[in-house]
C-alpha cells in the first residue's frame, strides 16, 4: 500500500499518512519494506493497543 493509498483509505492526505507511518516506525510497530512502497506490521498487538487503547506507546502495558 502506498502512502497515497493509505491516506485515501484513512481519509487523510499522503503527507499526513507518511507522518503517521514514521511515528509508528519510531514506536517499532511497523517497518518499511526494502522498496519503501510497503509497510510491514512488526508488533500487531502493540499497534492494536496503541490504536484502540489508551494510546500509550509502551508495548508492555495492558
Amino acid at each position: 500500500m502506498t502512502q497515497t493509498e493509505l491516506g485515501d483509505w484513512t481519509g487523510m492526505g499522503r503527507e499526513a499518512a507518511g507522518r503517521r507511518v514514521r511515528e509508528l516506525q519510531k514506536l517499532s510497530f511497523v517497518a518499511d519494506a526494502p522498496a519503501r512502497s510497503r509497510v510491514t506490521v512488526t508488533d500487531l498487538a502493540a499497534l492494536r493497543r496503541y490504536a484502540f487503547g489508551s494510546g500509550d506507546s509502551d508495548s508492555t502495558s495492558a
